[in-house]
């Protein structure tokens, strides 16, 4: 309902834009998936989604961002009509994907259990240890 009569409001205001706009998904570069389906596809460059929940929240941020970045636009808009008034954010991001990196993360190391010694402070029964 919400999508449908956002779509006759652009419509209504001149606004260039397409629904249901399909987005592939790709990694390392090959596709993989059904890919994602933006709700609107505005000026050919904006992603907007639209929600009908009672709060926005971080999936729905991160949804919006992930169709973003699988159409290569830096902006979006991300629309609640569900909540008690409209909410809506604006969402920015560096479309580029970030450069492969061959760090596999930091490093752990952890002490020998032959050199750590009970802490008291954490078990009071240790103290007579």
């Amino acid at each position: 309902m919400y999508q449908d009569s956002l779509a006759l409001e652009l419509q209504a205001r001149g606004i260039p834009f397409q629904q249901q706009v399909p987005l592939p998904v790709h990694y390392r570069g090959e596709r993989v998936g059904a890919g994602y389906k933006a709700d609107f596809q505005c000026f050919g460059n904006l992603i907007v989604e639209i929600k009908a929940q009672s709060a926005l929240d971080s999936s729905s941020i991160a949804q919006t961002a992930n169709y973003m970045r699988a159409a290569g636009h830096e902006v979006g808009l991300l629309v609640n009509f569900g909540a008690p008034s409209l909410e809506y954010r604006r969402l920015l991001i560096d479309p580029k994907p970030q450069e492969p990196t061959t760090d596999t993360g930091p490093s752990l190391s952890f002490p020998s259990p032959t050199n750590r010694k009970p802490s008291a402070a954490l078990n009071p029964s240790l103290q007579s240890l």
